[in-house]
């Protein structure tokens, strides 16, 4: 697509510029850095979620359901639109945790969710966090469970009970970076790694309030 676009802007600058082509490289430069710029500004997170009917979830979520909703409280089901990624979420209540557990677009289980205080951060995460922001509040901490295995039965079965370790903790911050405050969204290993960073434009909260 980027092709496509160079193309028609070559040549329209030519018919601008009567075929100068010193004028014309120069305002070709200035586009190719707007232009291959535009990468890093798409991995912003505008995500954009809507509460649905279990019924309108893929099949292969829908199988998985009874395992997920049994002693379950407060379910709900949402589709969530970030980009060009469409992906579904199952939330719920087992006790007194919060999970949160999120299906691609055919129904394949990612990952699993759970909130939890800050207490219970490895020291090695609060370290980052403190090396990375100058001043950082916390407003969501999640301990994550990934599916590496693509046994999501058994995943899901070892996250209720209790018996897996968090491959990784997704923090949502309000963080100081020199003069200003920014929203980010983080993924940090249990040994204190970054493995992913993303500023957050919009965020629907709704979907929070169990």
């Amino acid at each position: 697509m980027k092709t496509q676009v160079l193309t028609t802007i070559a040549s329209t600058l030519k018919r601008r510029f009567k075929n100068d082509y010193t004028l014309i490289k120069k305002a070709l430069f200035v586009l190719l850095v707007a232009l291959f710029s535009l990468p890093l500004t798409a991995q912003v997170k505008r995500e954009k979620e809507s509460r649905i009917d279990k019924t309108e979830l893929p099949s292969a979520v829908v199988a998985l359901l009874p395992q997920i909703e049994k002693n379950a409280k407060h379910l709900r089901y949402y589709k969530e639109i970030d980009g060009d990624k469409i992906s579904y979420e199952v939330k719920l209540k087992k006790a007194k945790d919060h999970f949160s557990i999120e299906f691609s677009q055919l129904g394949t289980l990612e990952d699993i969710e759970a909130i939890i205080p800050k207490s219970e951060l490895p020291e090695a995460v609060l370290k980052t966090l403190k090396n990375n922001f100058e001043h950082v509040h916390l407003k969501r901490i999640q301990k994550q469970f990934r599916n590496e295995n693509n046994n999501p039965k058994q995943l899901i079965e070892a996250v209720f009970e209790s018996q897996l370790a968090p491959t990784a903790y997704e923090i949502l911050i309000s963080g100081k970076t020199n003069t200003s405050y920014k929203q980010f969204e983080l993924l940090i290993d249990s040994k204190g790694t970054i493995v992913a960073k993303r500023p957050v434009i919009f965020k629907d909260y709704e979907h929070l309030v169990y």
